[in-house]
């Protein structure tokens, strides 16, 4: 039997763009990917924009709380995005890193944050077809 991938969507604060991805691919593949999500720095709360637009969707996270980053998540990832440039993270053997660089919605409105959810959307459903 095949282990399930674990894709883990790393950010600074882990309330915007990395609860955004891991909602995403939870609502795609649900249980066939398990999905973590992490901060170096972690907010007190989701980013309720983010979080809005993707009830809009039909995706819910407003029970996800940020999270800080471990070195159990890092070393258990079939694959590790980092969402923010310049994120220094532990690299272990066999986990695969990717970067996406995306633009920080902290302080967007749903129309500003409209451009990266649905971009995240794509980078998702790529990434389903590589893991």
């Amino acid at each position: 039997m095949t282990a399930k991938p674990r894709v883990l969507f790393v950010c600074r604060h882990n309330s915007g763009r990395s609860q955004i991805a891991a909602g995403l691919m939870r609502a795609q593949f649900g249980t066939d990917v398990a999905v973590l999500s992490g901060g170096i720095e972690p907010a007190e709360a989701v980013n309720r924009v983010g979080a809005a637009v993707l009830s809009a969707r039909g995706i819910d996270i407003t029970d996800q709380t940020p999270r800080r980053v471990t070195e159990d998540d890092l070393r258990t990832a079939t694959v590790v995005i980092t969402l923010v440039p310049g994120l220094v993270l532990t690299r272990y053997d066999g986990v695969r890193h990717e970067q996406w660089t995306l633009p920080d919605p902290a302080e967007w409105n749903a129309d500003q944050i409209l451009p990266v959810v649905d971009e995240l959307a794509q980078r998702v459903a790529e990434l389903a077809t590589r893991i």
